[in-house]
């Protein structure tokens, strides 16, 4: 087992460990599901928000339960840091091929899980990585990490949740899920060879490289780019209408933008396709808008090997998508950005 971590908790803000206290001793074990992830219980009813922070990596021999009993109207934030507690780390806990979830959150309201990467070595069914059952609510995932887990990110029925910064790679099933609406920015996920991206929601600025989908029944996709799924790349299969903006599908095994059934609707707007088997779309099914199409015929990104979305500045290829004109409605404002999950930098040259 690796070295037990250390859960520690502050005052709302405190920001470090100083003048906090530790848990029930000086050291908790996580491979105690009673005396650890209960601890949020043991407050009882919360007269103000709660900080928790997980300090270094462990494994853990039962299911990671974070529960409230009842509606709790103050903030639960479960910080992770590695064992230096420095910035821009994370608190790594292992299940060990147990056949359980990682993390799950029931019955509580106000989540902020951060900093923390949650895997598994068992991805059979069930087996998820951070796992919010239907009584959760209002979750939040901000840089956390899930891997070698049945599906990386499991939201059954929460309120609208949000994935900021977060990853999913090498998991049996999906990247990222949540069976009601919620939104992903900044997110990227790869080899997720089941499926991924089921989020009736929105996702901004997120890549996807070697799943099965990259984003499938998404409301709303802005600026994301796709690279190699098992299928396609951008597919709706739930929402009533799909709208993609600025996204690019690339070398996909199916279509690039799909719908599956005659009900479903795809809204395209400056959209690119490169070397897609089935073409950019199977336009035949559902209903279509696609405005001003871009069909490129050269790789766009950068170092796609190397998981690099970065755009490269070849012609056919990234040189198409790089400050790419648009016009607000009053047809005198006009904004240049990029079409894909990543936006490049200018060489700036100055003469002196």
């Amino acid at each position: 087992m690796a070295t037990p971590a250390t859960l520690w908790a502050t005052d709302a803000g405190a920001g470090d460990n100083s003048g906090d206290s530790l848990i029930n001793a000086a050291v908790v074990d996580p491979s105690d599901v009673n005396d650890v992830w209960s601890i949020v219980n043991g407050y009882g009813a919360l007269t103000q928000a709660l900080d928790i922070r997980l300090c270094g990596n462990a494994s853990t021999t039962a299911a990671c339960n974070i529960t409230k009993d009842a509606l709790n109207t103050f903030r639960i934030t479960i910080q992770g840091r590695n064992a230096g507690d420095t910035a821009d780390s994370e608190a790594t806990i292992d299940a060990g091929g147990g056949a359980y979830d990682v993390f799950e959150f029931t019955t509580a309201d106000f989540w902020i899980v951060q900093d923390i990467h949650a895997t598994n070595t068992d991805k059979v069914a069930s087996n998820h990585g951070f796992y919010a059952t239907s009584s959760a609510d209002h979750m939040f995932f901000n840089r956390c990490r899930a891997s070698e887990c049945n599906a990386g990110f499991q939201v059954s029925a929460a309120s609208n949740p949000r994935f900021l910064r977060c990853t999913a790679h090498n998991n049996g099933l999906y990247g990222i899920f949540s069976a009601q609406s919620g939104s992903c920015a900044y997110c990227s996920t790869w080899d997720n060879p089941l499926g991924q991206g089921f989020l009736y929601g929105s996702f901004f600025r997120c890549n996807s490289h070697n799943d099965r989908y990259g984003f499938n029944s998404a409301v709303s996709v802005t600026e994301c780019s796709v690279y190699s799924p098992t299928y396609d790349a951008f597919k709706n299969d739930g929402s009533a209408t799909m709208t993609c903006t600025d996204c690019i599908a690339s070398v996909c095994g199916r279509s690039g933008y799909r719908t599956n059934t005659a009900v479903n609707m795809m809204i395209l707007k400056r959209c690119a396709h490169y070397l897609c088997t089935s073409g950019r779309s199977n336009s035949a099914t559902g209903t279509w808008v696609d405005e001003d199409p871009i069909t490129l015929t050269a790789d766009p990104f950068l170092d796609i090997a190397g998981s690099d979305f970065t755009l490269n500045n070849d012609a056919g290829g990234g040189a198409l998508l790089r400050g790419v004109e648009f016009t607000f409605p009053d047809a005198v404002t006009k904004s240049y950005h990029d079409i894909g999950g990543a936006q490049h930098k200018d060489r700036v040259i100055v003469t002196v």
